[in-house]
């Protein structure tokens, strides 16, 4: 276990076994070294790495003796060197720092502009899904719109109308769907009461499979009723605006169905 010399020389920069090298040539004085390393413990060739690091910082001096090399500390004042070393190297670090923190920024902002994506499978998944964009859509003060291929929703959903249809009422919002239906139109699915504006398309004609709904300014959300239910929730205002107006588009388009639902 380290004393605790050795562990402040830690804290200032050294590492393990170079606070063992400084220590030992500290105590020793003049010595060779295979006396150093003998004295703290390490082998001698990496006492020999140890004490050119050191000598480096300033902290060891090496001196020929005849034929010998002897290494000695130097004063222990000169660990200030260390902290200056250490201040340097911060002040370079926040240096390049400022020099690239204008291209993080445009990365960063870059990002925030990108779609964020999240996925959800199973029921539950779905109906957390439509429960938490429904309190955005609230929030936002916006309506819900989508397509939504009834058959296969039912299939998924039977409960729907006791279960997430009624929380969404009682939030106020206001929902349009455009939906297809394999026995054709639903009677009064246009429902005030239940704030909900409908609009039937012939499935033969339109065959689609999946929902598509906008939540809001930012959410568009699709739901796949496959062999496993799977949910995208996409947040962009520009894809959720983009399928608002190709909902609206095919809003006005579907209501020649609804005057005449035979055609």
């Amino acid at each position: 276990m380290n004393n605790p010399l050795e562990r402040n020389l830690e804290k200032l920069g050294l590492s393990e076994k170079e606070a063992k090298v400084y220590l030992a040539t500290l105590e020793l004085g003049q010595a060779t070294v295979q006396q150093i390393a003998k004295k703290a413990e390490v082998q001698r060739p990496t006492a020999y790495v140890l004490l050119d690091s050191l000598i480096k910082d300033g902290l060891v001096t090496n001196v020929e003796v005849g034929k010998k090399t002897l290494f000695a500390a130097e004063t222990p004042e000169q660990l200030d060197r260390l902290i200056k070393k250490e201040e340097a190297t911060l002040k370079e670090k926040h240096e390049r720092l400022e020099e690239i923190i204008p291209e993080l920024k445009a990365l960063f902002n870059l990002s925030e502009n990108k779609p964020k994506v999240k996925f959800y499978a199973g029921k539950e998944g779905i109906i957390a899904i439509q429960e938490e964009f429904t309190r955005v859509a609230k929030t936002q003060k916006q309506d819900m719109v989508g397509f939504t291929p009834l058959d296969e929703f039912f299939k998924a959903f039977p409960d729907y109308e006791e279960t997430y249809s009624i929380k969404r009422t009682e939030s106020y919002i206001i929902s349009r769907v455009i939906y297809t239906r394999a026995s054709g139109p639903i009677p009064n699915a246009t429902n005030p009461t239940k704030k909900r504006e409908a609009r039937y398309i012939p499935k033969d004609k339109f065959p689609f499979t999946s929902s598509v709904t906008v939540y809001g300014e930012e959410y568009l959300v699709l739901i796949s009723y496959g062999a496993q239910l799977l949910g995208v929730a996409i947040q962009s205002k520009d894809i959720a605006s983009t399928f608002r107006t190709i909902f609206e588009l095919a809003w006005k388009t579907a209501e020649e169905y609804n005057k005449n639902p035979s055609s």
